[in-house]
């Protein structure tokens, strides 16, 4: 009988790693691609939360290359980004092919961020970077 236990519990922990491996993708980042204008940020408690437009004169970009790199204007590596995104509850790795250092860095020091939580629908982007409030992007 234990026998028949110990062999039902590894075959369920086996089904249970091959669904988690499942959550893991990478690669096509074409609908990331591109650059993205903060139009709003969302202040309150959950409950009561609410959308702030930007002010025209705190007008923000942010960039995305084709492998998933968030970007500066010039195309450099973004300082303090993540390795990974889940995007529309999806997990996505970031794996870039090449990672130019970006000197505007180096005086920078960072909190260890480890995902930026992305949900998009059309040319609309709403970004929660590491646990602070949620920004919404419209594509330009």
């Amino acid at each position: 009988m234990k026998r028949l236990i110990k062999a039902m519990l590894l075959v369920l922990l086996a089904w249970s790693c091959k669904k988690s491996e499942d959550l893991l993708y990478s690669g096509n980042f074409s609908n990331l691609q591109g650059k993205w204008e903060l139009v709003a940020t969302e202040s309150g408690a959950l409950s009561g939360a609410s959308w702030y437009p930007v002010s025209s004169g705190q007008v923000q970009f942010i960039y995305f290359r084709s492998d998933g790199v968030l970007t500066d204007s010039a195309g450099l590596p973004a300082c303090c980004s993540p390795k990974a995104y889940i995007i529309n509850n999806k997990l996505f790795d970031l794996n870039p092919d090449f990672l130019p250092d970006n000197p505007a860095c180096k005086s920078i020091k960072c909190a260890i961020c480890q995902y930026y939580d992305i949900q998009i629908s059309g040319n609309e982007m709403i970004v929660t970077p590491c646990n602070e409030g949620r920004k919404k992007y419209v594509r330009r």
